[in-house]
């Protein structure tokens, strides 16, 4: 896959251990695996708590918010091995794309022109439509 999007972790997780990508029960996480996104996309995680993870590594519930501090730790742990590669995109707060731009040298950030949620998600959402499988039908 050409094009990878990472996304930034939530709140709100299922108990237990899942795969990360069904772990997460926010908005972004709904719309990625609602719309097979799993399957053009090569879909990764910013988790506060793990750092930079793929969206099939099995993980089980945390409770640990990003800070300043975890980000500036995440920043200084340097950058990953085996991260993805290709045609970056970023979906995240602010001290999620700075520890993603650290990471890499060049990055596209999926945020509106007004920098506020709704913003955000407009964008998340051409993303996603614009990178989707095409033609399947519903079951």
């Amino acid at each position: 896959m050409d094009k990878t999007l990472i996304v930034s972790c939530c709140q709100s997780k299922l108990q237990g251990t899942h795969k990360a990508i069904d772990l997460y029960q926010g908005k972004a996480f709904k719309l990625i695996r609602k719309e097979n996104l799993l399957d053009t996309v090569d879909v990764w995680i910013l988790s506060a708590e793990l750092g930079l993870i793929h969206s099939s590594k099995p993980i089980s519930w945390y409770e640990l918010k990003m800070n300043e501090t975890r980000s500036i730790e995440l920043i200084e742990q340097g950058r990953p091995s085996g991260l993805p590669t290709g045609e970056i995109n970023i979906y995240g707060g602010k001290l999620y794309r700075d520890v993603l731009n650290s990471y890499f040298d060049k990055t596209i950030e999926l945020i509106g022109r007004n920098r506020g949620i709704g913003d955000h998600f407009s964008a998340l959402l051409k993303f996603v439509n614009e990178n989707k499988p095409q033609g399947v039908l519903p079951i």
